[in-house]
């Protein structure tokens, strides 16, 4: 066996070992499907008026994992709208009127889990999931609880399990640095400290999950979603491609169930949001600052996975109450 063939190997072993393995006790007793069909609307009335307004809004991505099975169409009082940007998703939106209304409608498919995204990364695009302003105490804690381990899969393993169990352990996330704001961006902000290239992945629940109701939930496979915004991470191996994990989906499974983290069903749920994403979930983009096009007169200093608004030259925060995103899962 070529050594690259051994590793490779030794890759798909230990990610098979780390595969989700739950108690039936806690998913529905219905056979699980292959694929899942939602269709999506997205409602804006915007609160803020003035002369002029201008609205990004976040579509997903078109993936291997996710495919958009109708096209996109939206209507509404706008002088112009336009898919913008098809990197980063973007329907693109000006109005003249005082009060600004558009509407997005579209059907995506998910499979109802995704795994490894296989792909092959040159060495340019490993170093642009690498590169970040070097955080020292994101870096000591990332050497300190991966000290045991050996591989870039261990490696990622023990983060995820760190992170996971940090409150029990009485350590505040928080102090690792203010500038990450989810469970999941600590993840990879600490896996790339160490080398093992990882990316944040941001997008919306969809609807109801098989294993618990803290990843998601619908009546009648009905869901507002207006503020279900979530991200998920992935990090990079070599011989495998893109693994999927969710630790702040663990985090809330602990807490909404209150699970005691020595616990068979807090295992389980390690087991079960590492090397996988169940997907009644949708992805946006990967990108924490992005460039949004048409270029916008201000600087967007947050991720794009809200709508972004500016109005007579002046950016405006993300609200909720001036929008009604559904979500209705088609059988």
């Amino acid at each position: 066996m070529q050594r690259r063939d051994f590793a490779k190997t030794l890759a798909l072993a230990t990610l098979a070992s780390l595969s989700p393995v739950y108690s039936t006790d806690h998913i529905s007793p219905k056979p699980l499907p292959k694929k899942r069909i939602f269709k999506i609307t997205l409602k804006h009335k915007l609160k803020q008026q003035g002369k002029n307004t201008r609205i990004w809004i976040p579509l997903p991505l078109q993936t291997e994992y996710q495919n958009i099975i109708s096209p996109f169409s939206w209507d509404g009082n706008f002088k112009q709208a336009f898919i913008s940007n098809m990197h980063i998703p973007t329907l693109y939106a000006e109005f003249d009127t005082p009060q600004a209304d558009i509407n997005i409608s579209f059907t995506i498919q998910v499979p109802s889990y995704h795994k490894v995204t296989k792909i092959k990364l040159n060495k340019q695009e490993i170093a642009s999931y690498l590169h970040q302003e070097l955080q020292n105490r994101v870096q000591e804690i990332a050497l300190k609880c991966t000290k045991n381990a050996k591989t870039p899969m261990q490696k990622a393993r023990a983060i995820y399990e760190w992170i996971a169990t940090a409150d029990e352990n009485g350590i505040d996330l928080k102090t690792i640095s203010k500038s990450l704001i989810s469970t999941n961006s600590i993840f990879v902000a600490m896996c790339k400290s160490i080398g093992i290239p990882a990316r944040e992945v941001f997008g919306i629940r969809l609807g109801y999950s098989f294993y618990s109701g803290a990843m998601g939930s619908a009546t009648n496979n009905l869901s507002n979603i207006t503020s279900n915004q979530h991200s998920k991470s992935e990090f990079y191996i070599h011989s495998l491609g893109w693994v999927p994990c969710d630790v702040d989906d663990v985090i809330a499974t602990k807490l909404v169930e209150n699970l005691d983290i020595k616990s068979k069903r807090f295992k389980e749920t390690l087991d079960y949001c590492f090397g996988q994403w169940e997907m009644c979930w949708m992805a946006l983009n990967h990108t924490n600052t992005p460039k949004l096009t048409p270029m916008p007169a201000n600087m967007l200093k947050s991720n794009f996975s809200h709508p972004y608004i500016e109005v007579d030259g002046k950016a405006y925060a993300y609200k909720p109450e001036g929008y009604d995103y559904q979500s209705y899962e088609i059988l």
